[in-house]
């Protein structure tokens, strides 16, 4: 299914950029922008999802802050929004 998206993505880049060629440009220049934000979001996504398993292990809230980078009020969050299993 992500595969499926990311081509539908650069599809609609290609006729951006087909459609409109002196602005190929600024549309690759935010296409790439637009990919680095969702790599962004894929990292601390990931992060989120270590800091809650190792919170669920029971895993000490200031030992998983120091190593994932979070704070320990970040780490709080997760745990009073009921993100622990």
């Amino acid at each position: 299914m992500r595969k499926d998206r990311e081509y539908q993505v650069e599809a609609i880049i290609t006729l951006l950029s087909d459609a409109s060629p002196e602005h190929k440009e600024q549309i690759m220049t935010v296409a790439d922008q637009l990919r680095q934000q969702g790599m962004i979001q894929g990292v601390e996504k990931g992060i989120a999802t270590v800091a809650r398993n190792l919170l669920n292990e029971g895993t000490e809230i200031s030992f998983v802050a120091k190593t994932t980078g979070l704070t320990e009020a970040q780490l709080l969050v997760i745990k009073a929004k009921g993100m622990l299993h």
